[in-house]
């Protein structure tokens, strides 16, 4: 009872929150902008005269056109033409910085070193036992432990201590499962 009275409650304030929001109206798109490299002049074009008009008389105003009200009931203003996006200009592409120790060179030969033992000592183990019968919660271990395998080794180009500790892990697992089935 008490699990329905919070989903009645979670989908009534769900509804309460989505009729709160405002609704978006597209604005009407705007006509293409004309570049001014296109020899125009600022001065506006000249209209023909209108029938029954003299060539010398001035042409009459129009009037803008009203804008047009929106759904909500808000009267949309045009805009004027967008201005052309400016290119960025290119900047060198900078590496993250890497977070974590640095390594000098002899530490990271040593970790790869330790990853490497680690990662072999846990297939090793785990082919010792591939053809073995195992319980569910063995299998679980067994695919724990590919997977940490598989991490340690995806992990190895970013972060060497990391993927140590994975490496290191897998090797433990695949160890203890060995040993229970001794």
């Amino acid at each position: 009872m008490l699990l329905r009275t919070r989903l009645t409650i979670v989908v009534v304030l769900g509804a309460a929150a989505l009729s709160c929001q405002k609704r978006r109206v597209a604005a009407p798109p705007l006509p293409p902008a004309v570049p001014a490299s296109q020899g125009q002049s600022s001065a506006p074009p000249e209209q023909s005269p209108a029938a029954g008009q003299e060539p010398g008389a001035p042409a009459p105003a129009q009037a803008p056109a009203p804008p047009a009200p929106s759904r909500s009931g808000s009267i949309s203003r045009p805009v004027g033409p967008a201005p052309a996006p400016q290119p960025a200009p290119a900047q060198p592409v900078i590496p993250a910085p890497q977070i974590g120790p640095l390594l000098t060179a002899e530490q990271q030969r040593e970790y790869n070193g330790a990853i490497d033992r680690s990662i072999e000592r846990a297939q090793t183990s785990l082919r010792s036992i591939a053809n073995r019968q195992l319980t569910k919660e063995q299998q679980a271990n067994v695919e724990e432990t590919e997977n940490f395998i598989r991490q340690a080794v995806a992990t190895r180009r970013g972060d060497l201590a990391g993927a140590r500790r994975l490496a290191e892990r897998a090797e433990v697992l695949a160890r203890n499962l060995e040993r229970s089935l001794r």
